[in-house]
């Protein structure tokens, strides 16, 4: 029994759950509406093919029940990811928003927070490199080369301790 104004129930063995097509030329878009009184509320749009042919985007509206939208995020049919622009590299990230948070990784247990920069190119003297977070000393910023190319074992190469020590 459906529960929700739109309710979709199915098996995996069915395939496709919700399936929009666009027969046209135009893009097929499914748009969420937030029609609530909060003022910081916005109309979402989920475009296939809206602004790049073979792109996916997720777009927000520019105002609360607004019709004009931006894009926030963009897939492309190459494998490129845009977060705040249209991708130019594999993952591109803009702010415009004077914040200083571009990318950020979080580690919430015991563990390191690591940075890996994999080079598989064919050259023998690639390397591998990574950068850590409380890696080998609580608090130190690590960075780190592969021994190998290609490889997963590492030889750190500088160490910056909170205290402004660097061990090189």
């Amino acid at each position: 029994l459906p529960t929700h104004v739109l309710h979709i129930l199915g098996s995996a063995a069915s395939g496709d759950h919700l399936r929009l097509d666009e027969t046209g030329d135009g893009p097929t878009i499914m748009r969420l509406d937030n029609n609530a009184s909060e003022a910081g509320n916005r109309n979402w749009r989920f475009a296939n093919r809206f602004n790049v042919v073979g792109s996916l985007q997720v777009d927000v509206s520019t105002t609360k029940g607004g019709t004009t939208f931006t894009t926030v995020l963009e897939a492309t049919s190459a494998g490129r990811v845009g977060i705040g622009t249209t991708p130019n590299h594999f993952l591109h990230i803009l702010t415009t928003s004077g914040s200083n948070d571009q990318l950020r990784l979080d580690e919430t247990g015991a563990g390191a927070t690591i940075l890996r920069i994999d080079n598989n190119a064919s050259e023998a003297g690639n390397r591998n490199w990574r950068l850590a977070n409380r890696f080998n000393a609580v608090g130190a910023l690590q960075i780190d080369v592969s021994t190998t190319k290609g490889g997963t074992t590492f030889t750190t190469s500088q160490t910056f301790f909170p205290s402004g020590g660097i061990s090189v």
